[in-house]
């Protein structure tokens, strides 16, 4: 048992050579970092594998110790963060497939609301739809990647992504979550449009013909279809007591 502990500065206690599949840390305010890190960032380390992720979330934890008690969400800005280590020499998805996680790990913790239902928008009139002012949903996090690390990120989540992002170089990416479960999806750069334009406070038919006018050939209504089946938006005030 002697040979799993290691003191605080990296010094092991027994042989050198002894295997070391689990460490305990004297600094509870850092074991209590490598804790918070592990769980915000999973698929960062399955990726990493357990040492080499436990080696950056160490030297992360003491570029930016922790307040006590130690934040939810703490290990924000630790996708930029690996941007700028060794590593992304290596691993050049890696900033992406964090901040996949650092987005989901912010939606596990919004406050939860009732989201928007296609039927919601059914009854309303074409005129009233294009002048609706929708809401991105509290839950809803999204983003734009420049590397393949969002594909990557749905893979080890065991989500499928489609043909279409499979041989994409960059895809974005949208997280909601759900009666406490987060689900990641794919979104084109016309659905991002779309979703930015709307987090701006654009209306609906400014928002669908802003993106039009970048991305004429993409079908926005089928991007707002699939948006709202996603969860993207949080339903409209008169329409939560229904829910």
């Amino acid at each position: 048992m002697l040979s799993l502990l290691r003191l605080k500065g990296g010094a092991a206690i027994g042989p050198a050579t002894a295997p070391s599949p689990v460490r305990v840390y004297c600094n509870p305010t850092l074991l209590g970092a490598l804790e918070a890190l592990a769980c915000n960032f999973p698929v960062t380390k399955r990726i990493l594998g357990d040492r080499r992720f436990e080696a950056e979330a160490l030297d992360f934890a003491r570029t930016n110790p922790p307040t006590l008690p130690i934040p939810r969400l703490y290990g924000r800005g630790m996708a930029d963060w690996l941007a700028a280590q060794p590593v992304s020499t290596e691993l050049p998805f890696i900033r992406d497939v964090a901040h996949c996680d650092e987005l989901a790990a912010e939606a596990g913790c919004a406050a939860q609301a009732p989201a928007l239902m296609p039927n919601q928008l059914e009854i309303m009139q074409i005129s009233e739809v294009l002048n609706f002012r929708l809401r991105i949903h509290p839950c809803a996090r999204f983003g734009w990647m420049g590397s393949d690390g969002v594909r990557r990120w749905l893979v080890a989540r065991s989500v499928k992504p489609t043909g279409r992002a499979l041989k994409a170089d960059t895809t974005g990416i949208l997280v909601t979550s759900r009666d406490m479960s987060v689900k990641g999806f794919e979104i084109s750069r016309a659905a991002h449009r779309l979703l930015a334009g709307i987090r701006l406070g654009e209306m609906l038919g400014a928002a669908a013909q802003a993106t039009i006018q970048l991305y004429p050939d993409a079908n926005i209504a089928e991007c707002f279809e699939h948006l709202v089946e996603c969860g993207a938006f949080a339903a409209p005030p008169s329409t939560r007591s229904e829910q």
